[in-house]
């Protein structure tokens, strides 16, 4: 047990980079679908579509959700999930 957590870590340890490097494909994916209007050839129509006023709206909405809600809601999530899978499975034994 020791020389595997001496090689690859403890089982409730995630590092920053390795949560970024995850969750990396997702975010430049929703920064894609985003930036490309939904697949739509016109961003206003995709804009009034979701209900914003106007394409800056549009596109100021999906940086915050696409540059900052996202990354930082999943980024955090899997050593959180590490983590409560760790205690109880402590708490279990």
């Amino acid at each position: 047990r020791e020389s595997v957590e001496a090689s690859i870590g403890k089982e409730d340890y995630l590092p920053l980079n390795s949560c970024i490097a995850a969750n990396l494909p997702m975010i430049l994916g929703g920064f894609t679908i985003a930036l490309g209007c939904n697949g739509r050839a016109d961003c206003e129509l995709s804009a009034s579509y979701l209900g914003y006023a106007s394409v800056t709206e549009y596109m100021l909405g999906n940086l915050f959700v696409c540059g900052v809600q996202i990354p930082l809601t999943w980024i955090l999530m899997f050593p959180l999930m590490l983590r409560s899978t760790s205690l109880v499975t402590r708490a279990m034994s």
